[in-house]
């Protein structure tokens, strides 16, 4: 059996499976709800001949996905911007370890920016909650992402975490593809930018018989990578868990939330966007050869990879506006990051998420300064150096 196939459940669709699979996917619900929110009026037949015209994954992302995408995002961001792309090598492949905001634009944005510089797409995982179906899937799989199971047995956990570590290094060594992973199994709700040990020890169960932790990482080529946004489309969805956790309660999804929370992420107002991806990490991880230890090689890992996050993070005047409110003081008013206006419309925001989730009154309180510390956060965290 070849290594592709080992991998067949997991990874995207070669191109043949693609050409198969392109005739069924036109009928697809998600596919169409995308398209005629991308083309006000386009026709069931015309999508249908648009992505059947199509003969590779990468003609189906180039011809289909991302001109949609590049559609929605003119219709649903003020502007996108970018830094430390220049520095990335046209051939090269990298494993773009990120914060994670939004469950699919995350890594279609930093997909856009690496085709704006001419570089090749970045496959992308995914997990398998939020592919429920096979028509979901097969939509994932045309766009490069690769399936990570969780909620698993414990036995089954670490098998699938050895094949997910083998599937990755596989991508970049075998395939010369990047790759882009979270830096923690789902976003980020509370705002919180804070890599998971167990990711950075997953990326090594496929390391050779006698390799330490830093070499193994060191072939990954790690680019640390902060994406931001003004405001958070899924700002009120990811409230509903943050104010459970306060309340000692355990947080149950709706029905149908997740498939909820992709089209609200991607249809949403995020006002401006910014990605900034950072230098390869391999000078950082030589010194973490003295620390001997693999467990404190790893955390030692995940403070370079947070601190590097911080930093890169580009915050915007809502969360300078968020910082001032939860403290209850006018700093970053009066050093001019913000204005009055700027103050009342994410005030006015704000208060109009609340109350559209209808919360009991004894909640509001809680809910107003959760969502300011979701806001806050990034630049609470980037001042900590």
């Amino acid at each position: 059996m070849s290594q592709t196939d080992d991998f067949k459940d997991i990874r995207p669709f070669t191109d043949s499976e693609a050409r198969k699979v392109f005739p069924v996917i036109t009928s697809s619900p998600y596919l169409m709800k995308i398209m005629e929110y991308a083309y006000p009026g386009i026709s069931e037949k015309e999508t249908a001949n648009l992505v059947c015209s199509c003969g590779t994954v990468n003609e189906f992302i180039e011809k289909v996905t991302y001109p949609a995408v590049t559609k929605v995002l003119a219709k649903t961001t003020d502007s996108i911007t970018s830094s430390g792309f220049g520095k990335l090598e046209k051939g090269g492949s990298y494993l773009f370890l990120s914060n994670h905001r939004d469950i699919v634009l995350d890594s279609v944005i930093l997909n856009l920016k690496l085709l704006e510089n001419d570089m090749p797409f970045a496959q992308s995982a995914i997990g398998d909650n939020l592919v429920p179906d096979e028509g979901l899937k097969a939509l994932a799989s045309l766009s490069k992402n690769f399936v990570v199971y969780r909620g698993l047995p414990a036995r089954e956990t670490l098998e699938n975490s050895r094949r997910l570590s083998a599937y990755i290094h596989h991508v970049m060594d075998s395939r010369k593809e990047s790759v882009w992973l979270a830096q923690r199994e789902g976003r980020a709700k509370d705002g919180n930018d804070n890599t998971q040990s167990g990711v950075i020890k997953m990326l090594c169960m496929a390391a050779d018989k006698g390799e330490n932790v830093v070499d193994c990482l060191k072939k990954l080529r790690i680019v640390p990578m902060a994406i931001s946004y003004e405001y958070d489309p899924n700002d009120a969805y990811k409230l509903r868990g943050l104010i459970a956790n306060e309340k000692h309660q355990k947080y149950v999804k709706c029905k149908g939330e997740d498939l909820s929370s992709i089209l609200t992420g991607i249809t949403g107002r995020k006002g401006h966007v910014n990605i900034s991806v950072g230098n390869i990490l391999n000078d950082e991880l030589d010194p973490l050869r003295d620390l001997g230890n693999p467990v404190k090689q790893i955390r030692a890992v995940c403070s370079i990879v947070d601190e590097t996050i911080h930093a890169l993070y580009k915050p915007f005047k809502t969360n300078y506006i968020a910082c001032d409110l939860l403290a209850g003081k006018e700093k970053y008013y009066s050093e001019g990051y913000y204005d009055e206006a700027n103050r009342q419309a994410f005030v006015a925001r704000i208060s109009d998420s609340i109350e559209n989730m209808g919360l009991p009154a004894d909640d509001i309180p809680l809910a107003r300064e959760k969502m300011f510390s979701m806001y806050a956060a990034p630049v609470l965290n980037k001042e900590k150096k």
